[in-house]
């Protein structure tokens, strides 16, 4: 059937691939804290009750070793070498990038959301990254494949990021503190359960103070993702200069936000 396969893709110009929850990893053994807690409302609230039965409906049934699903896209990559090809997959766990599918035989462009709208009309465009309001027209003919949330749990981060001129940071310290503990304030404030939350909050995550100072974030991990998206900018003609990693390292300023969690 390998073979079959082989030949069918030779003979093709363009190949389209289709890859569905059967190739989804086995998930680890790991409720998320979200889930134990409206557990225990549950007991008590029909809502909460209702919205924990849907979750446990959705969650995956079995799954595949992950040494299984890389040597299927291992075998993948290989019928697909030098052949135009688009792969559409319902699966989020980064393997398929591993596995030799690099983003580079896919066109990225960079777009403004408004941009992103009128392109997803017009046909030009398969898939976008977006958000709200443009992801609720997206959505009405689209389907989500993944969000912020989620590509954060694999070290790909979208954020809200605050930026002060050093000399104003130095001579406006408290000031810098005050605003960066009312931001901290407010996501704390924000951060209630998503059977209350707004439709706009779902795939968004708050992330308080001190957890923003762990290497996942700011501590480390900022720095990197920041390069990539200049990178990435650099590429598309966006920006002339691509900053050093260093640069981005000796940028990143944790101190005002230790600061105000003091506070």
């Amino acid at each position: 059937m390998l073979e079959q396969i082989r030949q069918s893709i030779e003979q093709a110009q363009m190949v389209l691939v289709g890859i569905g929850t059967e190739f989804a990893v086995k998930e680890e053994a790991q409720e998320d804290p979200f889930f134990t807690e409206l557990a225990k409302t549950a007991q008590t609230d029909p809502a909460a009750a209702a919205l924990l039965a849907f979750h446990k409906s959705q969650k995956k049934v079995g799954g595949c070793e992950k040494e299984q699903v890389q040597k299927a896209y291992e075998v993948l990559a290989d019928l697909l070498k030098d052949k135009n090809y688009f792969v559409i997959s319902l699966c989020e766990d980064g393997l398929l990038e591993q596995a030799g599918l690099k983003e580079s035989d896919v066109k990225l462009l960079d777009l403004e959301p408004n941009d992103i709208h009128a392109a997803w009309k017009r046909g030009d465009i398969d898939a976008a990254y977006v958000w709200y309001p443009v992801l609720n027209n997206l959505v009405k003919d689209g389907k989500i494949l993944t969000g912020s949330d989620k590509l954060a749990k694999q070290g790909i981060i979208t954020a809200d990021l605050v930026v002060a001129r050093r000399d104003f940071a130095k001579s406006n310290k408290n000031l810098v503190v005050r605003y960066i503990k009312a931001i901290k304030d407010i996501s704390e404030i924000l951060n209630i359960s998503e059977s209350d939350a707004k439709f706009q909050r779902n795939g968004f995550e708050w992330i308080d103070g001190k957890k923003q100072l762990s290497k996942e974030y700011l501590g480390e991990n900022i720095a990197n993702v920041l390069k990539n998206t200049a990178d990435f900018l650099k590429e598309q003609g966006s920006i002339k200069k691509s900053p050093t990693l260093k640069e981005y390292k000796d940028h990143v300023q944790t101190k005002y936000l230790k600061e105000a969690l003091e506070k």
